[in-house]
């Protein structure tokens, strides 16, 4: 038994589907994937993330820290995320990290000489878009942009992109939990911490609440004024 070997605990919301996924200081440990759209994130996350507790409670881990998605990606599914990490978080009190979405479109591929720029499709023509070294370190902050025929990348970098984006460069895979973990692992080891009580996620674009009418009472306003 690995008594009291303590783990940390990824969960993510970012974009379709959701995950989790539980890593050491080595290796990642347990994963489980959803990648469909017909189920809501707020409906299986959490009992995806509570399967995950039991498989500790069981394997005899101890989660020491929680990880999840900085963002950008779906505004609801940050919030989403962001809830249950900071919750367990500060349930157990222990650590929370957040990485960027962007920078886990990074995890996994060859390194490059000089700066890859990253892009997360946001639909409609538009795309999230960030800049990063060659230690894999953020040049800039994420941008919200329209890929049209005058957008380009610094002239020598590498393009990395999630999406159908109408751009020259290397098309990965949507990362998971299993990324998250993997690239989190770095920071739990290092303490890179955020504040777990006044961090929220990277939604770049802001968002625009839309009003709801309700169309009965409407009517029926409309009807005494006539």
């Amino acid at each position: 038994m690995n008594a009291t070997k303590p783990v940390l605990l990824a969960i993510d919301t970012a974009l379709q589907g959701c995950s989790v996924a539980v890593t050491d200081s080595e290796q990642v440990l347990y994963t489980k994937v959803y990648q469909e759209t017909e189920i809501s994130n707020a409906v299986l996350i959490g009992r995806y993330t509570e399967e995950a507790i039991n498989w500790c409670q069981e394997h005899g881990y101890q989660i020491a820290a929680i990880a999840t998605t900085d963002g950008p990606g779906s505004y609801t599914g940050l919030r989403i995320g962001a809830s249950l990490a900071k919750g367990l978080a500060f349930g157990r009190s222990i650590p929370l990290i957040a990485v960027s979405t962007l920078q886990l479109l990074l995890a996994g591929l060859p390194s490059f000489a000089g700066e890859t720029v990253t892009l997360l499709d946001a639909g409609h023509g538009n795309a999230y878009q960030q800049t990063f070294d060659a230690q894999g370190g953020p040049c800039d902050k994420a941008t919200f942009v329209t890929i049209s025929s005058e957008w380009h990348a610094p002239t020598e970098s590498r393009i990395v992109y999630v999406g159908s984006l109408p751009v020259e460069g290397t098309a990965v895979a949507p990362p998971t939990a299993e990324t998250l973990a993997t690239v989190a692992r770095s920071y739990w080891l290092e303490e890179r911490y955020v504040d777990t009580a006044y961090w929220e996620p990277n939604y770049v674009k802001p968002y625009k609440a839309v009003v709801g009418q309700n169309k009965v009472l409407e009517r029926l306003k409309l009807s005494k004024q006539a």
